[in-house]
């Protein structure tokens, strides 16, 4: 205690004294219930800010805690908890939470080398996208299991938010044991345990995700549970954390599909799209202010159209980088293709992380569990100006796996102008979002409203990453 507390004290006594000894009743009792209540209150607020840092203390104590037993359980020395669930060959008996739902185009063979990580690194891991806002992962190799199949470990570190509680960082560890069977159905069995949060030593995080071969192509199941390693107790918010772990599997889930679509083989992309090619025309530059004007000093126009007729044009790059690091095997690319009057067209295929709030995301509808991304195609046509001056791409985009944003559409127009004798070139671009199809609900007006600024900044920020790598690709 420091000197200022008594010093209140003090002050607060005279107060209420010299107020009985020269004001009336009344007006002597009102000083001292304002002071009372006063006092109650000031000490309300130190309460709260002295659990506010003991509950910090404690949570720099169970990360300190974590930290040294991770330090005692290196990479290759690790147990996996005796689990009854980690031993489990077969389903649970009971209807699926997510599922059962086919993959075309892809066979069990490819799955289990998607999960073992045969074709890439592991940091392209699957289950890594699934996980993609985590920071500190570490994964280690899969290993055979003394009991049958083969385990791994993955550790990672994210923010979470616990209904009603705020927010806390978990450390996480996440044991994966995967079967094989005779059958040839493959299971692949989790179960996460999490500390730092309240609660997280309580609870573990159980899933069965299983697939099997059905009529000539794989289909998915999933089965997930929040179980009680010990009694939560009345004063945890256990409905609350069960849909948010529900709401979780079923995010991975959807994302785990989309990511084995993507690695199936893919089947004739065509560059064209007659949807998109015969649709009129949206923006007309002549009577409209371009939304983003440049001029790129000592970048030429002839290696600025060098570039985008390359086969891996910039917009590729740019393109992944929407991904944010997520999804990545979703993505599919068609060359450019010849068509009439001596223009081009191709097209891209990609899905995009979705940072909706959770009013947004049930207002567009989104799939069960969030989604996990949304599916985009965009078309491209390349035209050159009259007289050799330039040249334009036309870009049109929609988002095809949500029925509210799959009647819109992004139209696009970049014309590209050669400045100072083709020495640099001056570039343009316009935006604009348009429904497609007959106007007039309620629902898609205020859609609109809502998308139209996201458009904007994500149009802003892709031309803004276009510039900088042709500008470098010029150095």
């Amino acid at each position: 205690m420091n000197w200022r507390q008594p010093a209140a004290y003090g002050i607060s006594a005279l107060a209420i004294l010299l107020s009985w000894l020269l004001l009336s009743f009344e007006k002597a009792f009102a000083v001292t219930a304002f002071l009372a209540l006063l006092f109650l209150y000031l000490r309300h607020r130190r309460l709260v800010e002295d659990l506010g840092e003991a509950r910090e203390a404690v949570q720099e104590l169970r990360t300190r805690l974590h930290r040294v037993e991770q330090k005692t359980d290196p990479s290759g020395s690790w147990v996996a908890p005796e689990s009854e669930h980690l031993q489990r060959r077969g389903p649970p008996d009971r209807v699926p939470e997510s599922g059962p739902t086919p993959i075309p185009g892809i066979g069990l063979d490819q799955v289990i080398d998607v999960f073992k990580n045969l074709d890439g690194t592991d940091d392209d891991w699957i289950m890594n996208h699934t996980q993609a806002d985590a920071e500190h992962r570490e994964l280690t190799p899969w290993r055979e299991r003394s009991s049958g199949g083969q385990e791994r470990l993955f550790t990672f570190k994210k923010p979470v938010n616990i209904p009603v509680l705020g927010k806390y960082t978990a450390n996480t560890k996440l044991f994966f044991v995967m079967h094989v069977d005779e059958d040839r159905s493959i299971s692949l069995v989790s179960e996460a345990r999490a500390h730092g949060p309240p609660f997280a030593d309580s609870i573990a995080v159980r899933c069965f995700l299983q697939f099997c071969a059905d009529g000539g192509c794989v289909s998915a199941k999933q089965w997930s549970e929040l179980h009680e390693i010990k009694p939560l107790g009345s004063l945890a918010p256990k409905r609350q954390i069960q849909n948010e772990v529900q709401a979780k599997a079923g995010l991975t889930f959807t994302t785990i599909l989309q990511l084995l679509q993507g690695a199936s083989p893919s089947e004739s992309f065509e560059p064209n799209d007659s949807a998109m090619a015969e649709h009129p025309d949206i923006i007309d530059p002549s009577n409209q202010t371009a939304m983003f004007d440049h001029i790129m000093s000592d970048v030429p126009l002839s290696s600025v159209r060098k570039a985008m007729l390359e086969p891996d044009w910039p917009i590729d790059d740019v393109a992944k980088a929407l991904q944010k690091g997520q999804f990545r095997r979703t993505f599919r690319s068609a060359p450019w293709t010849d068509v009439e009057n001596g223009e081009k067209v191709r097209r891209l295929q990609y899905c995009i992380p979705l940072e909706l709030s959770g009013y947004l995301s049930r207002f567009l509808s989104l799939p069960e569990g969030g989604g996990g991304g949304g599916q985009l195609t965009s078309w491209y046509k390349f035209q050159e100006l009259p007289d050799n001056t330039g040249f334009k791409i036309l870009h049109r985009m929609k988002c095809t796996n949500i029925p509210l944003l799959n009647r819109f559409l992004m139209e696009e127009i970049t014309i590209f102008t050669g400045l100072a004798n083709g020495s640099q070139t001056n570039l343009k671009k316009w935006t604009q979002l348009e429904r497609t199809g007959e106007t007039g609900a309620m629902s898609d007006l205020v859609a609109k409203q809502l998308l139209r600024s996201r458009v904007w900044e994500g149009s802003l920020e892709a031309v803004q990453s276009l510039v900088q790598k042709l500008q470098s690709s010029t150095v």
